[in-house]
């Protein structure tokens, strides 16, 4: 099946995007619907999209099983956008901590 998406090009897809992106992030900022540690969608364009939160859990899982973080643990603050993915997990189990905040 031959869809209109396959005729647009590719340098029009992307200015759609960020137009589309810019747009959206722009209403979510001046109408205070984003929540604070889940970054702009324009950032999506240069990290990648995917769901913050439930990526952010499962990094939770990991740190938690597999590298043995616990609550009286300490951890820096980082202001990376891919380490939002999993601030606010940690946050969760680390009170202590100034990650983001």
């Amino acid at each position: 099946m031959v869809t209109l998406r396959q005729h647009i090009p590719s340098w029009l897809k992307r200015f759609l995007r960020i137009v589309m992106y810019g747009f959206f992030d722009m209403w979510d900022k001046i109408a205070d619907h984003r929540e604070p540690m889940i970054p702009p969608r324009m950032t999506s364009l240069v990290v990648g999209s995917g769901d913050f939160k439930k990526t952010g859990k499962e990094f939770q899982s990991y740190l938690i099983h597999h590298a043995g973080l616990a609550p009286e643990h300490f951890l820096t603050y980082q202001d990376v956008i891919v380490a939002r993915k999993i601030s606010d997990p940690i946050m969760q189990i680390l009170p202590n901590s100034e990650m983001g905040r």
